[in-house]
Order: C-alpha cells, then structure tokens, then sequence
C-alpha cells in the first residue's frame, strides 16, 4: 500500500519527505524502520505541524495551519482571502467591509494612511471612502507659511539641515553661490510663486553672465558649467527640502534641464619643470621649500597641507593622513 509522503529505498529504509511552501516548511528523512513505524512518524509531524493529510474535496487547496491558528480557524479548513471590490473597498471574512486609503509617498512627511474595519454594507463603505478621500483632496496642497520668501525658507534651511549637517567647506560654498548669484534674483520672491519658468529665465541669463575678476588676459570670460552647474544643484537642493518639509506641493525644477559640465584639459607640470621648481627652492626658506616639495610630491590640496597637524605625520612610515582642511574666510 502506497503512503503519502512516504517512500521504500531499500533494505527497510523509508524516507519521509513533507515540502509546503505557504507557510515554508520541510522535512526530509531517511529512516531504517518499518512501514508501520514510518507511518506513525509522518502522522506525528503532520499533527505538530497541522497539516492535513488529504483534500477534503475537489480543487480544495492543502491547508498548511501555524501553531498561532485558532482550532476554529483549523476547522473551517479554508483560509479566507479578502477581495478587493473596488480600489479602496475590501471584503471581510465576516461578511463586512474595510476601507483602506493610501496617499503619497512612505518616505514623505506627507504620507497618509486610513484604515477603518467592520463596516455593515457596501454603501457605507462608499459613503465613508468617498468622504476620506474629499478630505484629503482638501488637505492636498496646503503649505506652511504660504506667504514665506526665498530668502526666509533658505535662511531656515541653512540653520536647521546645513550648519547640523554639511562640512564648512561646503558651507562657504554654498554662502558663495547664495550671496553671488541665487540671492540677488529670488530674495523677496514667495516661495510658492517661483515657477519653472521663472528658473528657466534664470539660468539662460545665467550661462550669458560673465566672471566678477579678469583673468591673465585681462578678459571677463562666461561662467564656467561648473558653476552654472553648482547653482542648479543648489536650487533643486534647496526646493527639494522644502518639499520634503511640505512648504511646497512639487519642486518647479524639475521641469528645467540640468546643466551639463564642459570638461577642461588640465595643465600640469612636466618631471623636467617639476624637477626646475625644486631645484629653485633651494635658494628659498624652509617654510617654503616644506609646502612646495610636499605639495609636488604627494598631490594634497593646499587647503589639506594647511590643515596638517604633527600628529597628522608618520616620519617612520613616510605617511601623511589627511584628516582636515584649512578654511579661508
């Protein structure tokens, strides 16, 4: 007589093989023993692990019951599975409703999420949906401060995500950019009226404007892409956390093209013009015959020489460890 999940290998052995994937479980065994014994293990496993050995009827699935199921659940022998009636509408084992409304993002501080069960008929349940989901249309779009400026949401950002967050280098950099470009355009202007045409306009004059200082020509040249380049990643920034902190429904840039960076060719020095310059340091004082030979032979910044400190300097081992970089106000 053939056993479900049992199988004859040879010589009295048996192996019993139980998979079920929902919940996962396994087991698989061989074992020197009889059939009768064999049997009486595979029963005891099966009832530890409430399963059923066969289908009650045609097309019914093999019910696989946690330790956690309730007998009650176990009798029913069907695992109910709620179905959607429309997409905010479910039905219940009881033969209720639930409503279940999601809007936006997880990761948003605008997220929301209603849950409501035990709903007696289907047109309650419409009626409360219906009226959740006029409430969060209401709600949709509204911004701290409607009235804030640039200047006041950049301020306030600048306090509170980037003196707690961001490095003092990229600290000036941002002054910098702040106070040489974006600023004298978006200062005054409300923080819900900037408009994606309004940035457009922006960087157009922007890539025509030219450098504050001359340079060995004596020439105002463009403004490289690498600065047209850093504004936009500082605007889209700066809009970005104002989202984040709902004082804007969506970031208007988005909507404008990023700027592509123009790469230069680099010049460098020669091993015969590096070999010239150390040579001629030989007539100069220690101090600089120090930063010169350590900024040729290791390729630090000079910003990361300055902010060298003994303890930075491994004489035995001929290393140095950047750890911090000297900042010019």
């Amino acid at each position: 007589m053939k056993e479900k999940f049992i199988s004859y290998l040879n010589d009295n052995y048996y192996r019993i093989r139980i998979i079920r994937e929902n919940p996962k479980f396994k087991y698989d065994e061989r074992i020197h023993c009889s059939l009768k014994e064999a049997v009486e293990i595979r029963n005891k496993i099966l009832k530890e692990n409430y399963i059923e050995l066969y289908k009650t009827k045609k097309n019914e699935k093999l019910l696989l019951f946690s330790k956690k199921r309730t007998k009650t659940q176990i009798k029913k022998n069907l695992i109910f599975k709620p179905q959607k009636v429309d997409k905010y509408i479910y039905t219940q084992s009881n033969g209720k409703y639930r409503v279940v409304i999601k809007k936006g993002s997880k990761t948003s501080t605008s997220y929301n999420y209603y849950s409501i069960s035990g709903i007696n008929s289907l047109k309650r349940a419409k009626e409360i949906r219906n009226k959740k989901l006029a409430e969060l249309t209401l709600n949709k779009g509204k911004i701290k401060n409607d009235g804030i400026t640039f200047y006041e949401f950049t301020n306030y950002w600048y306090k509170n995500y980037c003196e707690k967050e961001l490095s003092p280098t990229t600290l000036t950099g941002i002054k910098t950019f702040m106070n040489n470009y974006i600023l004298p355009s978006f200062a005054s202007k409300k923080l819900s009226k900037i408009t994606t045409k309004d940035l457009q306009m922006f960087f157009s004059d922007l890539k025509l404007r030219r450098k504050i200082r001359p340079n060995s020509n004596g020439e105002y040249e463009l403004l490289s892409t690498n600065t047209t380049s850093g504004v936009y990643r500082l605007i889209r920034n700066v809009l970005n956390k104002a989202v984040y902190w709902d004082y804007l429904e969506c970031n208007p840039i988005n909507k404008v093209k990023g700027i592509a960076i123009k790469s230069k060719e680099k010049l460098i020095y020669s091993k015969e013009e590096l070999t010239e310059i150390i040579k001629l340091l030989e007539d100069e004082d220690l101090f600089a015959q120090t930063v010169f030979t350590v900024l040729i032979c290791s390729g630090i910044r000079r910003s990361e020489l300055f902010g060298l400190y003994p303890e930075n300097i491994d004489f035995d081992n001929s290393s140095i460890f950047i750890r911090r970089n000297a900042i010019w106000d």
